[in-house]
């Protein structure tokens, strides 16, 4: 009970001493208050909302993340099925002849600017915008990223953005006669490999640094490779480097592969921003480090044992005194005579319980060896076995404890 009590006080003074440091680091002794004034709603005052409505019950951005694999083939199958249907739709109502005009089914032409076929291209790209910036939320957050080459999610986010206005709206049309007007060159017929130039290096220099981010996972990769055959395809078309068919099914073709294009990037976005936050939560697939030959682990490397953690009851260090004032350098002084005190009177009961132990266990000890001596004088009738003696020796010390 004593040790129990002394321990209960040493924990206090040191709490004691511990609020008071906290206390000395803010001016006035006193922490800081909130900036918010508003005090906080208890249950019974939300009104015509539950509990439910609160703000950190509200789904978070991460949660958008398709990390389940389930979810990534809904997104792959519905992309699909969605290409397909752009498609589809076109060839129907333009096998209807009478019915309806060219005008007419602009909004189904997959080659006319504000179409269906580009606005699902448009949201494609801004869909996979927004996963870039998730990636870029989780990936700064990452120790070993030294020279911040996270930033560079950020501009892949800003050219997908860009790529989906376009997409909707055709504002690369304006380059080529810019570019004519301003060199006075036309590049390959009218000009229009202007744009592609200009494209072409945009996405080459996303390429080159996303590429390096995403041979980690290797379903992004493939995508990103599908992706960037979509869009070469549909580029060679248009300079007619490679054979396509004429009237609409060009058209068709290179639709398709536009949206191809536009899709693996959003499936490739997908992949990665899965494989950075199952790895940032700690259920991803890790690297393991094979340390040389001849060499244990605890030496030339980093030992895998987690490191001690901090006592927080402990007393200041020397140092720290020097920003108390005195009568709290008086308090920690008696503080740790006391402890001090406490520590030897406890080490000097614990020698006085160790001598009395030796001591009788020698008593035992000598007790035994009279019982045995005694034993082997007595009368042949009255000998015991050895077992009989250290059975009756146990019920003495039971008796006597």
């Amino acid at each position: 009970m004593q040790s129990t009590r002394r321990q209960r006080g040493e924990r206090r003074r040191r709490l004691l001493i511990e609020e008071s440091d906290h206390r000395s680091a803010f001016p006035g002794g006193q922490p800081p208050r909130s900036l918010s004034s508003r005090k906080p709603t208890s249950p019974a005052e939300f009104g015509n909302y539950t509990d439910e409505a609160l703000a950190e019950r509200q789904p978070r951005l991460c949660d958008l993340i398709p990390w389940r694999m389930a979810t990534l083939i809904c997104v792959l199958l519905g992309g699909t099925m969605l290409i397909i249907a752009v498609e589809l739709l076109f060839i129907g109502f333009g096998q209807q002849p009478g019915i309806y005009s060219r005008n007419q089914l602009s909004p189904f032409d997959p080659g006319a600017t504000g179409s269906l076929a580009s606005w699902i291209g448009s949201g494609f790209l801004i869909l996979a915008a927004f996963l870039a910036v998730q990636v870029y939320l989780l990936r700064r957050h990452r120790h070993d990223d030294y020279r911040g080459y996270y930033r560079g999610w950020l501009w892949v986010a800003a050219v997908l953005v860009i790529g989906s206005l376009d997409a909707t709206t055709g504002l690369h049309q304006l380059l080529p006669p810019a570019m004519c007007a301003a060199t006075g060159i036309t590049v390959y017929g009218d000009g229009t490999i202007w744009w592609l130039l200009l494209a072409s290096a945009v996405i080459l220099a996303c390429t080159f640094r996303s590429i390096l981010e995403l041979r980690y996972s290797a379903l992004a990769t493939v995508a990103f490779l599908i992706a960037m055959g979509g869009y070469s395809w549909a580029a060679l078309m248009l300079l007619e480097v490679v054979w396509a068919p004429r009237g609409l099914d060009q058209v068709m073709v290179a639709s398709a592969s536009v949206l191809s294009g536009h899709f693996g990037l959003l499936m490739s976005l997908a992949c990665y921003s899965r494989h950075v936050y199952l790895d940032a939560q700690g259920m991803g697939k890790r690297s393991r480090r094979v340390s040389p030959r001849g060499e244990t682990p605890g030496e030339g490397g980093e030992s895998n044992a987690p490191a001690a953690a901090p006592d927080v009851l402990a007393f200041p260090v020397p140092g720290e005194e020097l920003d108390s004032t005195p009568a709290e350098k008086d308090y920690i002084r008696d503080s740790r005579a006391k402890a001090d005190e406490d520590e030897a009177a406890d080490s000097l009961a614990v020698d006085e319980s160790l001598a009395v132990d030796e001591v009788v266990q020698g008593d035992f000890a000598t007790v035994d060896a009279a019982e045995e001596f005694v034993a082997e004088l007595s009368a042949p009738k009255q000998r015991l076995s050895k077992a009989e003696r250290r059975r009756r020796r146990k019920q003495r010390r039971r008796k006597a404890a």
